[in-house]
């Protein structure tokens, strides 16, 4: 529910965005809260505004309404500013600058866009899923990308670009891809090999922990998960890991983020996590 005072000194833009959001055309653009006019002060400052009486009028509001570049005619009509759309209509759309609120028409040209098949890995897994882009946008191997999918909506990785049957490429146009390669990257699933701190290679175990992408490693600090702890001695970068100077990383202070990571090597450290005990 959003509370409104109209009053006396309330602004020509904010009176004219309150008529779009209570016009037929408003569902179309907002979805799911109220608008509540408490006061309306009708001075001869507003005579050519429609008079709304106090009281609740459903309006159909989204969380977050389309952002787009456009002049504004009342604070810059020479450069571009934020325009929120409010509503569509064939050729123009309305819009409200986010510089001084003024609501006005424009036209936007809009990109062509594609759909395109995208393999998703995950965790051993893989799925697939569609997305849509514009067709001229170059895009390469290593980005991330948001995929909304009718499960999740995730971040992944561009791993490759299949062109065709037999075609890859690190680099190409929307356009000229037919199968987008990805992995998952907003939670990861990282290896890690933990050894005796005797130095017995033979009784050496494998770990696998899950954590948050963005989740940073560092050599020489103590990572503790559950029952696990154990000291990072180094740290083993995927291929499309970028901003790296080495692979493996081994000196102390080094750090990745878990979504860079191929495998971890640590030191046990779970005896001495849990002598406190």
């Amino acid at each position: 529910m959003v509370a409104v005072l109209l009053a006396e000194n309330t602004s020509r833009a904010f009176e004219e965005l309150v008529a779009v959001l209570l016009s037929e055309s408003a569902p179309r653009t907002f979805a799911g809260s109220t608008l509540v006019l408490t006061a309306y002060l009708n001075t001869p400052n507003h005579d050519s505004t429609p008079f709304y009486p106090p009281g609740a009028y459903s309006v159909h509001m989204s969380e977050t309404a389309e952002r787009v570049p456009a002049t504004c005619p009342s604070c810059s009509p020479d450069a571009e500013t934020v325009h929120e759309v409010l509503s569509a209509g064939s050729g123009q759309v309305t819009v409200r600058c986010t510089e001084c609120s003024h609501v006005h028409k424009t036209t936007i040209e809009r990109e062509e866009e594609v759909e395109r098949d995208v393999v998703v890995s995950q965790d051993g897994e893989s799925f697939t899923a569609t997305a849509e882009a514009p067709a001229e946008e170059t895009v390469a191997v290593g980005e991330e990308f948001v995929l909304e999918t009718p499960e999740a909506i995730m971040v992944v990785r561009i791993t490759d670009l299949q062109l065709g049957d037999e075609v890859r490429r690190e680099e190409a146009t929307v356009e000229e891809v037919e199968t987008f390669w990805t992995r998952a990257v907003d939670n990861v699933r990282v290896n890690v090999t933990v050894n005796p701190t005797d130095g017995r290679r033979d009784e050496s175990r494998s770990l696998k922990v899950d954590v948050p992408g963005d989740y940073e490693f560092e050599v020489g600090e103590i990572e503790e998960f559950g029952d696990e702890a154990f000291a990072v001695k180094s740290i083993a970068l995927r291929d499309d890991a970028a901003g790296y100077d080495f692979n493996p990383l081994g000196e102390e202070g080094d750090t990745a983020v878990a979504k860079d990571v191929k495998r971890l090597y640590g030191d046990d450290e779970t005896s001495s996590a849990w002598s406190a005990w």
